[in-house]
């Protein structure tokens, strides 16, 4: 990414990137398609409870299609929250 494309100073606060980090985020934005840096814009929140929307087998899937990578959840046990991170942690293209 040329410095004219830069939306903002990632040397600057809050971020205060050094330009190791700041070629990883460049290289890693390179290297996304647009569904999946359109993804990277969204909060999922996965909720232990009653409804039963989260922690269901099809949280890999939801990942692959939306491309999540900021997770919410409420309720659940340690287990489950921790089990259910792991999970999107496995099916993440992105490694940190």
């Amino acid at each position: 990414m040329t410095p004219d494309a830069q939306t903002c100073d990632l040397k600057a606060s809050p971020y205060n990137l050094d330009d190791e980090q700041i070629a990883w985020v460049e290289e890693t934005l390179a290297g996304m398609s647009l569904d999946e840096q359109v993804g990277q814009l969204f909060t999922n929140l996965f909720h232990f409870g009653p409804d039963a929307f989260s922690g269901n087998p099809y949280t890999a899937e939801e990942i692959e299609k939306f491309h999540i990578v900021v997770a919410r959840y409420r309720g659940g046990t340690s287990n489950k929250v921790q089990d259910l991170l792991n999970r999107l942690q496995k099916a993440s293209k992105i490694r940190c």
